[in-house]
């Protein structure tokens, strides 16, 4: 790409000892036809080739620019990407993802047939680890506000991923890059960005792989007490900025699934700190909203009913299913 052409879309892909997988991500991309695009990939201090890979790649298309940078994490390799853009649209690629062919202009047309559009979500892909795959959530139906976007994730029925395209203009209003987090800090940006966001479109159709990883937060057994304490960040740090929108009204009901949601995640984890507050708190929260308490199944109506004769009883029953083994 002549340095002269402005490009429609920036694809910012941060890179950290990523070089088995980072040359596929970037060749996804340089492979969109029907829409101008520039690759910044960020290496934030690998120790791997993954800069000499990246490199010889740009020797032979100026459409990639590499920038390295010491060390500090994925929100800072994201940032730094986001201020080099030249693109009027961003979408932030993980080095171990591939873009699916003709999606970013899919998403381009989505993005530019409504002006207030700010940004375009998509179904994507899961890649296991055997090769397997299975689809994603379905993309909404018709275009949200930002507001009504962030509902339906706290609801389950969306995703906190960054792989979505966004005018950059808005990155503006993501003004908390990680909160101290070390993973998961991606969920931080998405709120800040759907919180600004006039209109969220979908584009139907798959516009990337997610490979999955086999370390999944979703596994007892690799949920360490540095993930649990990230964990306890993340949720604490999404309440307190939807009180600091004012946002605690129109997601009262969404937050509620939330707190559900991260309840019995934690009773899963076996992780007894704060969890008979957590509970007692859904107890409440299902009494409140009728949709919520339609939607707890049978166990979870077992588990809050531990709390339904006082709280004493309550964190009794729940010590001694914890330490069954």
């Amino acid at each position: 790409m002549p340095t002269s052409m402005t490009p429609d879309i920036s694809v910012v892909i941060p890179v950290y000892n990523a070089s088995a997988t980072v040359e596929r991500a970037v060749r996804s991309i340089l492979g969109q036809s029907g829409v101008k695009v520039e690759i910044i990939a960020v290496d934030d201090g690998s120790s791997d080739n993954s800069v000499s890979l990246l490199q010889a790649i740009a020797g032979t298309d100026s459409r990639l620019r590499v920038i390295s940078q010491p060390n500090g994490g994925p929100s800072k390799a994201r940032r730094t990407g986001a201020d080099a853009a030249a693109g009027e649209w961003l979408f932030f690629l993980d080095a171990d993802d591939i873009m699916t062919e003709g999606s970013l202009s899919g998403m381009l047309a989505v993005a530019e047939s409504d002006t207030e559009t700010d940004m375009v979500v998509s179904e994507f892909m899961y890649r296991q680890p055997d090769g397997s795959e299975q689809p994603s959530l379905k993309a909404p139906g018709t275009p949200l506000t930002g507001v009504d976007y962030i509902g339906k994730v706290f609801r389950m029925e969306g995703y906190w991923t960054l792989s979505v395209m966004l005018r950059k203009e808005l990155m503006k209003s993501v003004t908390t890059d990680s909160a101290g987090m070390h993973f998961g800090e991606d969920a931080l940006w998405k709120i800040q960005l759907l919180a600004a966001a006039r209109k969220v479109a979908p584009y139907p159709h798959p516009a990337f792989i997610y490979m999955q990883m086999p370390d999944s937060l979703s596994s007892p057994q690799t949920f360490t007490d540095e993930k649990f304490a990230n964990f306890m960040l993340y949720t604490s740090w999404m309440e307190t900025f939807v009180h600091q929108k004012n946002l605690q009204q129109p997601l009262a009901e969404s937050l509620a699934f939330f707190r559900k949601y991260n309840a019995f995640q934690r009773l899963h984890w076996r992780r007894a700190e704060g969890l008979a507050d957590a509970l007692i708190e859904v107890r409440r929260d299902s009494c409140r909203f009728p949709a919520l308490r339609r939607s707890l199944n049978r166990y979870e109506r077992k588990i809050l009913r531990y709390f339904a004769f006082g709280r004493k009883l309550g964190e009794w029953l729940l010590r001694r299913r914890l330490n069954r083994k």
